[in-house]
């Protein structure tokens, strides 16, 4: 039979409940709070952030493309310094930091991301359809549920394919972009007339996404 020193075993647990005790209140004043982006150039981002604390090793930056729902690791930087560049900075990435000591972590900072500002969208109701530049690509994302979850990529075209996605400004040759009982659709102006505006006489459906 084996027996159980209780009382022995009550030490560990109030050692590791002090312990978790200890490291939260270490790193209440020396969490990073206020991060911000600056895009330097299209494949570089510069992050900054406040922290006024000492004595810890230093912050741990990671960055998500997915819309924030897997972040991973992309550098370090020491103590004192609170600042990062990201030369693999691709349009739509999510960022936040933490600092850390040893093996113990702080709570993150706030989440920032970036998106183009070419970046468009078209909302009616919870509806949300966005077309932008992202990794390279064009591409069209939709949201139900007013843009806090996002299918990413309905269409994702190389630049050198059919660029009809995105080129829907005036002129007699015309395209606009609309949804339409929740469907994504581009269409093109048949004529001068058509395109000034008459009630949908003129247009002609050339592509749709269905949802």
């Amino acid at each position: 039979m084996i027996k159980v020193d209780y009382i022995e075993l009550n030490k560990i647990n109030v050692f590791w409940g002090l312990n978790n005790d200890f490291w939260e209140n270490y790193f209440r004043s020396r969490t990073p709070s206020e991060l911000t982006l600056i895009v330097l150039s299209e494949t570089s981002i510069q992050l900054d952030w406040i922290n006024t604390g000492t004595g810890f090793g230093g912050h741990k930056v990671e960055k998500s493309i997915d819309e924030g729902v897997t972040f991973v690791a992309i550098g370090t930087v020491a103590m004192g310094t609170n600042t990062f560049i990201d030369e693999e900075f691709i349009d739509g990435s999510y960022y936040r930091v933490r600092a850390y000591k040893d093996n113990h972590f702080s709570s993150y900072s706030n989440v920032v991301f970036y998106w183009n500002i070419n970046w468009t969208t078209l909302t009616d109701g919870l509806i949300i359809y966005r077309k932008g530049f992202r990794g390279g690509k064009y591409v069209i994302d939709f949201s139900s549920d007013g843009g806090i979850i996002w299918e990413l990529n309905l269409v994702s075209l190389e630049p050198d394919e059919d660029t009809i996605i995105i080129n829907i400004d005036g002129g007699v040759a015309g395209y606009r972009h609309q949804i339409r009982d929740n469907d994504y659709c581009i269409d093109h102006v048949l004529d001068e007339t058509g395109f000034a505006g008459i009630e949908d006489e003129n247009w002609e459906c050339i592509y749709k996404i269905e949802k």
